[in-house]
């Protein structure tokens, strides 16, 4: 059943019905693999980062329900094409090859979506990022072999329960801007950006447009929706030679049917998916 969902995502004709009806939840895996690098700067200063090399690119990969029944998918990852942990009987589960860009906090990482001139196995077709829920991510080209960037700065004036909106808006800003002064020591094309606004609702006036798309949804009236904690996930997907991104903006809400019901039922949701790039002008900002 799970390989029916890899077949649909990776099939451009049924894609766009899985990225709208399940959220999918890509991680925080594979930070083993980050390696530090340097780009020189002017005045002999240099930028540290982090990047995946060329021999630790290439990882084995399902998307499946976390439990059954769900309403959301989540991915694992293995470093073999061949998993026993998906094991049936005695037949083990061949799994198909992707690229995952691991993050690291107060850090950018970096990666370029090319297979080794030493590998030999079928052709990678999908790319994911950790699930971000803050973080900027960064998508330059060529088509056939982009670069993606990952980067994170919770420590750059760090948000409080207690910010009013304008507070925190300052300092989303402020992050932003931290992530987009690093990126800009690495980015060598124009690039497309995926920002915490495009997938979190912040502004209160966002925030309750959620809540009431989802309740709306859902049947319920919008003062029993009591909780939205928000996620996001890029998605890279090769079609002949080429590439193309998409965001899901996700959200897992805590409501109740009734007014009666002793506890919340909490359900994954997809606000919306949308494709970022090559074709997300006017929707996403760029970076000449």
């Amino acid at each position: 059943m799970s390989d029916g969902y890899v077949r649909k995502l990776l099939d451009p004709a049924k894609r766009r019905a899985v990225l709208r009806t399940l959220p999918i939840m890509t991680g925080d895996l594979r930070k083993n693999v980050l390696q530090a690098k340097q780009v020189a700067l002017p005045l002999g200063a240099q930028f540290d980062y982090l990047h995946v090399a060329k021999a630790d690119r290439i990882s084995y990969f399902d998307i499946r329900p976390e439990d059954w029944p769900s309403d959301h998918l989540k991915l694992f990852i293995e470093n073999t094409l061949v998993s026993t942990q998906f094991q049936s009987g005695r037949n083990a589960k061949t799994l198909r090859p992707l690229f995952y860009l691991p993050y690291q906090r107060n850090n950018t990482a970096r990666m370029k979506l090319e297979e080794p001139g030493t590998y030999n196995g079928p052709g990678v077709r999908f790319f994911t990022t950790a699930m971000i829920d803050g973080c900027s991510v960064y998508i330059e080209g060529p088509a056939g072999t982009p670069k993606v960037t990952h980067a994170n700065a919770q420590a750059v004036q760090p948000t409080t329960v207690h910010d009013n909106w304008v507070t925190k808006q300052n300092k989303i800003q402020a992050k932003i801007q931290h992530m987009d002064a690093n990126y800009a020591h690495l980015h060598k094309a124009a690039a497309a950006v995926v920002e915490r606004p495009d997938y979190i609702a912040d502004d209160p006036v966002e925030l309750l447009r959620v809540k009431t798309a989802f309740a709306n949804a859902h049947g319920v009236p919008v003062n029993r929706v009591s909780s939205y904690q928000p996620f996001g996930a890029v998605l890279g997907f090769k079609d002949g030679n080429s590439w193309s991104f998409w965001l899901q903006k996700n959200g897992s809400f805590e409501y109740r049917k009734r007014t009666t019901d002793p506890r919340d039922s909490v359900k994954y949701w997809v606000i919306e998916a949308r494709e970022v790039w090559p074709n997300g002008g006017g929707q996403f900002r760029l970076i000449p």
